[in-house]
């Protein structure tokens, strides 16, 4: 169990035990987390945490805004057809599915990472993490407005 106290770094690092539980840290479970969630995985192999079906709805909603209507429904039907419900443990550990623990590649024994999103929590590899902010950080820097003014 991660505690309150104990530091993570940027990518919010976890421990996964061996029976495929994540901890979930106290400050985010405190952005508004149930006990009872809603697990999914997405088309880049990662598991998304909602508290609720609609969640997983109003995510589809977001990313198909202004494209027709099927192209939402499919994706409505896709993360909605590998949802599975779980449960929080007292300890604050959500127990992923084993088929969606063994699409998003994570390791029994080995890490995962956390991010909150606007509405729901993303769960996936340490490297896919480390991946996205490098990635992220490029981007940034080649529009860097100040980028040359400084140097």
């Amino acid at each position: 169990m991660v505690s309150d106290e104990q530091e993570l770094d940027d990518m919010n690092v976890v421990p996964i035990d061996g029976q495929r539980r994540i901890p979930v840290p106290a400050r985010m479970r405190q952005k508004g987390l149930k006990d009872e969630v809603v697990l999914t995985i997405d088309n880049r192999d990662e598991i998304l945490m909602f508290n609720d079906f609609e969640g997983i709805a109003r995510y589809a909603e977001s990313f198909t805004k202004g494209l027709p209507d099927q192209i939402e429904l499919v994706m409505k039907e896709l993360l909605l057809r590998k949802a599975t419900q779980a449960k929080l443990d007292s300890r604050g550990r959500v127990a992923v599915p084993k088929s969606l623990f063994q699409r998003a590649g994570l390791v029994y024994g080995g890490k995962a990472s956390l991010f909150t999103m606007d509405g729901y929590f993303r769960i996936t590899t340490v490297e896919r993490a480390a991946a996205y902010y490098e990635a992220m950080l490029r981007l940034v820097s080649q529009h860097d407005p100040l980028k040359g003014l400084l140097a």
